[in-house]
């Protein structure tokens, strides 16, 4: 079910200090006359003032701004002002999209904010942190770092850091699916906003308080939030928050309590709200009412708001969204026996699959080697830093001591990480073993699909060219014979044993012993009566059932007669449900 619910949320996000100390300066156009005549530190505050200003609205002058605060911090030695630049070239990095870049500058900020003992700075860095851990997936990561932020902020009785960093907290227990603990920091946080009526954001919380209640299947709880979201969006005209919350809403109604009256009234007025706001919510929106009437049965409704949202999905260039859909549709045209539509929207699914994975797999390797070389390089200046250190203040004799000290150190770290690794790695192979079985199982009953369908068309193919070959036949004396033994040759490749073993191999993958406990029942049963027990536990109609053993459908009613007989059916039993129950 989870798989249907739109999470789209916003971290409580808390840049630096320096971004959010005093929106009391004097405006842009003041600060740039400013710099013309600044000097020395104030030059550098006016930089950073600045950047204050065009971060969310200008990237390109704020990149500009960042990298001359960087460069002439470096000159005058201000370590202060140089972490600071580092901040504010992560949020310029976060906000392209270019991750790995903004997590080497934050590593360099915290880095120069612990030498300082800038507690304030430091913990605004680590919440940047987790900014990126969360972005990049790796939700553990983000926990541990918005863990780091709620002490240090702790310390130093810093309230809206302790707020966002209880909220961030939550959030990331959402995304790890401990819905439990997610429900009891977002709760933490709410009595910190109101304690110290510090309301920024408190929409975004109650939506995710909704969330974290949806998972957990308390429904009222749930509702209530989601409608607390939708006040606190509208107080403060966030337009796409009220409309995430009412997708929330009628997913709930939807898949948790299937009141569907109720859910589709929740989605038009989503639909509402985001008419003219962003295309995105509205692909979703109409992809979740989509399947919702896919689950009800109402398959007309549901290709219609499916090919609504695959058409957004294409305009916007959305992958992800464009799969979905394709795979929905596939599923919608398999139950009404529309097999050749149903094969069509499955290959494309499958073509655009595998374009993502290839995409996401260079992305990966990218990211990885960015990740590599930033390692790399910090590893590189600690053992710069270390060399200096030991040549100045140590003997040679105390070096080897630290050394072997420190080989000692890593060692324990190294068995106790290797330890937690292993039990992390046990549970999360059963996890991938599990996901395995579930994947192979749909892989074969696609192979299986495909070569029926495969099968079927072929036969229809033959049959057409051998009805043409005999109407040739008929007026052609002279070429008469040949065109006969055409006809035979023609007539023997439908349904060739070699096909006949390729489905059969593909059944019994997924039907392991059918045709002996078939066999154990009535060893008399014929191999043709085996064939049509297998498509007939497969659903195959009659016309279907007939195209592939190239008979009539009346042999077909037939056959499935005898087989009923040799199978003891009573007249009330269906034939179908007893052989999918083998």
């Amino acid at each position: 079910m989870k798989k249907y619910f739109a999470i789209s949320f916003v971290l409580l996000l808390f840049l630096t200090a320096s971004a959010f100390s005093s929106f009391a300066i004097n405006k842009k156009d003041s600060l740039t006359n400013r710099l013309k005549t600044a000097r020395s530190e104030d030059r550098l505050h006016t930089i950073d003032r600045l950047l204050v200003h065009t971060i969310y609205n200008d990237l390109d002058t704020s990149y500009y701004y960042a990298t001359t605060l960087l460069k002439e911090a470096i000159a005058s030695n201000n370590d202060l002002y140089e972490s600071l630049a580092y901040s504010w070239l992560t949020v310029y990095s976060f906000f392209r999209g270019d991750y790995y870049k903004g997590e080497i500058f934050i590593n360099k900020a915290i880095k120069i904010q612990e030498q300082l003992n800038d507690t304030m700075n430091l913990g605004n860095s680590y919440i940047n942190l987790v900014m990126i851990y969360a972005e990049t997936g790796r939700y553990k990561q983000a926990i541990e770092s918005a863990f780091k932020a709620l002490e240090l902020f702790k310390s130093i009785n810093h309230v809206h850091g302790i707020i966002v960093s209880n909220g961030n907290i939550g959030i990331m227990y959402n995304k790890l699916e401990d819905y439990e603990t997610a429900v009891k920091y977002l709760k933490k946080t709410a009595d910190l906003m109101f304690k110290n009526k510090e309301f920024s954001n408190l929409g975004e919380l109650y939506n995710n308080m909704g969330i974290s209640y949806y998972h957990l299947n308390i429904n009222d709880s749930a509702i209530a939030y989601f409608h607390k979201a939708i006040t606190e969006y509208n107080l403060n005209k966030e337009v796409k928050g009220t409309a995430r919350a009412y997708l929330n809403l009628a997913n709930t109604y939807a898949y948790n309590l299937k009141d569907y009256e109720s859910a589709f009234s929740y989605y038009d007025l989503a639909l509402k709200a985001s008419e003219g706001v962003i295309d995105a919510l509205k692909t979703k929106i109409f992809e979740n009412k989509g399947k919702v009437y896919a689950s009800i049965g109402d398959f007309s409704y549901a290709e219609k708001y499916l090919k609504m949202s695959l058409a957004l999905a294409k305009e916007s260039k959305d992958l992800e969204e464009q799969m979905t859909s394709y795979y929905e549709l596939y599923i919608i045209y398999k139950k009404k026996n529309n097999l050749q539509e149903a094969l069509n929207y499955y290959e494309k699914y499958n073509k655009l699959k595998d374009s993502i994975d290839v995409a996401n797999a260079k992305v990966t390797i990218a990211n990885l080697e960015a990740n590599y070389e930033n390692e790399k390089n910090l590893l590189q200046i600690t053992e710069l830093n270390i060399r200096r250190e030991a040549d100045a203040k140590i003997k040679n004799l105390l070096l080897i001591g630290m050394i072997l000290l420190t080989l000692l150190l890593i060692m324990a770290i190294i068995v106790f990480i290797q330890k937690r690794k292993k039990a992390l790695l046990r549970r999360e192979l059963l996890k991938s073993d599990k996901e395995k079985l579930e994947k192979d199982l749909n892989f074969k009953i696609r192979q299986l699909t495909s070569q029926a369908l495969l099968m079927i068309q072929k036969n229809q193919m033959l049959r057409e060219v051998i009805n043409t070959l005999k109407e040739l036949a008929n007026k052609t004396e002279e070429t008469k014979p040949e065109v006969k033994r055409i006809i035979k040759q023609l007539k023997q490749n439908i349904n060739t044993d070699e096909d006949w073993n390729t489905f059969r191999y593909y059944f019994e993958e997924i039907n392991p012993d059918f045709y002996d406990k078939i066999l154990k029942i009535n060893n008399k049963i014929t191999p043709s009566e085996l064939k049509l027990a297998a498509l007939i536990k497969l659903n195959f109609n009659i016309k279907e059932t007939a195209s592939l053993l190239n008979i009539s459908p009346d042999s077909v009613k037939t056959t499935r007669h005898i087989l009923r007989t040799k199978l003891s059916l009573a007249k009330e039993e269906n034939i179908h449900e007893y052989l999918n129950a083998l």
